[in-house]
């Protein structure tokens, strides 16, 4: 389908054969960086330099997802083993954000990632 907004044509996911938004993974994807984006609200013991990666590792989630539903193939170099990282350092301190964490490392590798 397409439609034009402002002027400008604009062709629908459903026409273009991309993954789409309510790809189960896809969808997955973005539960999980919607907890890590609620966890690092939460969470006020984190130093600045680890909240500082993780917020990094929520913008490239979030990248990562834009080109994956977009069609394009997403720069995952290092995405997957930052987070690996991050869930080992928080399993003792940060037990439901290490979880959170292994659960986008999980949504990645769905996504073929």
């Amino acid at each position: 389908m397409v439609e034009t907004v402002a002027g400008e044509s604009r062709v629908s996911l459903a026409q273009t054969g991309n993954v789409k938004m309510t790809d189960p993974s896809s969808r997955r994807l973005r539960e999980t960086i919607h907890e890590l984006e609620s966890e690092l609200e939460r969470i006020e013991s984190l130093d600045p330099e680890t909240q500082a990666m993780l917020r990094r590792a929520v913008d490239d989630l979030q990248e990562t997802l834009r080109r994956k539903t977009g069609g394009e193939e997403p720069d995952t170099s290092g995405v997957l083993g930052q987070l690996e990282e991050l869930e080992r350092e928080f399993q003792v301190q940060h037990p439901t954000l290490a979880g959170v964490v292994l659960r986008a490392v999980e949504a990645l590798r769905q996504l073929g990632i």
